[in-house]
């Protein structure tokens, strides 16, 4: 019989993350955003050889077809990953404009990678910036 520890991290009323600590073969991050006001999120990688992007895409809210277009809302921003080694790495994402140093947002991933490339979720923060 397989045990999960199950969490959901709350600030107010928004829920920053919900999830089991099971271990998986994929990771699927995704993230709310609107590349139109100049806002995308890039991340960093703590330490090379354990993860590897394997796929990336951003979901436009627009491409329903049946639904009318809703301007300005956002879309979303999709990452897998697989692991390749074993260890701890975490993945840095920042929601920031390209010509800005500071951004506005993070979200802070903290994985484990056994042996057998199974991908565990540790931590995750979210982090507003200062302005």
């Amino acid at each position: 019989m397989k045990k999960y520890v199950c969490f959901a991290i709350f600030t107010g009323a928004i829920l920053l993350f919900s999830g089991c600590m099971q271990k998986q073969k994929e990771l699927t991050v995704r993230l709310d955003g609107n590349p139109s006001t100049g806002y995308i999120w890039t991340y960093e990688m703590s330490a090379p050889g354990i993860l590897k992007e394997t796929g990336y895409e951003y979901i436009d809210p627009n491409e329903d077809d049946t639904a009318p277009p809703m301007l300005g809302a956002a879309g979303e921003f999709v990452w897998t990953f697989e692991g390749v080694g074993s260890g701890k790495v975490e993945l840095l994402f920042t929601y920031a404009r390209e010509f800005e140093e500071e951004g506005l947002l993070q979200r802070l991933y903290v994985l484990e990678v056994d042996k057998n490339k199974n991908v565990t979720i540790v931590l995750t923060e979210e982090i507003e910036l200062e302005r």
